[in-house]
């Protein structure tokens, strides 16, 4: 097979879209797709569109370090690549790095302002690492862009650490709306009804939360050790409160 032939053949894979979702931030990350003749012109074996789309393939299979790598290889190529600093610093904030991460997202948000996602992680980030007024910025900004299920849900949590029950649960309905099968969405909203004594609603939750994610409880406790890093007591201590229920109906 000629070397011609062989970069065609590799090229028409490009055209697979793959999204993810990272938990709470609802950081849907997906393939681009450059033009074939731009590589075969150029003589390149890798663009920094491959190098893209191979740390996404990595982030899927959970190898953050090997997203990483990737992202960084796409960086030296095209260092005003938005969309490869906000799926860095995903990759960095998945494994506790959170002021990289933001580093990332501003990079990111330098070079692409409306960057949705962006915004969304950033103010995750944010929020771990006890910088809580950024966060809310930040989850405020992304609603103004787009309404999403990951923002809404992460004010909704916000409010509850703050002991704002009643509009809480109002920010986890909208989000329900926008996405009814996002975990998170029931976690929180399951913890607010048991706080109002209905028990039964937060069981029915708790089971909806463990079905669309059974990976939910190891996630939650990640973030646990998270705020816990970063002294963010208030938020550590209703983690925890969350996740004795959780476990429970587990």
């Amino acid at each position: 097979m000629s070397i011609f032939l062989a970069i065609l053949i590799f090229s028409g894979f490009i055209f697979l879209l793959i999204s993810i979702k990272n938990d709470k931030k609802d950081a849907s990350i997906k393939l681009n797709s450059p033009p074939i003749l731009s590589r075969i012109e150029t003589q390149e074996l890798y663009t920094s569109v491959d190098y893209y789309n191979r740390g996404v393939a990595k982030h899927n299979l959970g190898d953050k370090q090997g997203a990483i790598d990737n992202y960084n290889s796409a960086l030296k190529i095209n260092p005003n690549y938005a969309d490869a600093y906000t799926n860095r610093g995903l990759a960095k904030s998945n494994l506790g790095n959170q002021q990289a991460a933001i580093d990332d997202f501003d990079i990111a948000i330098k070079f692409k302002p409306n960057n949705l996602q962006a915004y969304i992680n950033r103010g995750w980030s944010n929020f771990l690492s006890n910088h809580n007024q950024g966060a809310i910025a930040d989850w405020g900004k992304s609603i103004s862009l787009e309404p999403t299920a990951g923002a809404y849900c992460n004010l909704g949590l916000y409010k509850v650490i703050l002991g704002n029950n009643a509009e809480g649960l109002v920010d986890l309905e909208q989000a329900i709306k926008l996405d009814p099968k996002l975990a998170d969405n029931f976690v929180v909203r399951g913890f607010i009804r048991g706080a109002a004594g209905d028990k039964e609603g937060m069981l029915s939750d708790y089971k909806q939360a463990l079905k669309f994610n059974p990976q939910i409880i190891d996630e939650w406790k990640r973030d646990a050790k998270q705020l816990q890093k970063y002294n963010n007591i208030a938020a550590y201590q209703k983690y925890q409160q969350i996740l004795s229920g959780l476990t429970f109906q587990q």
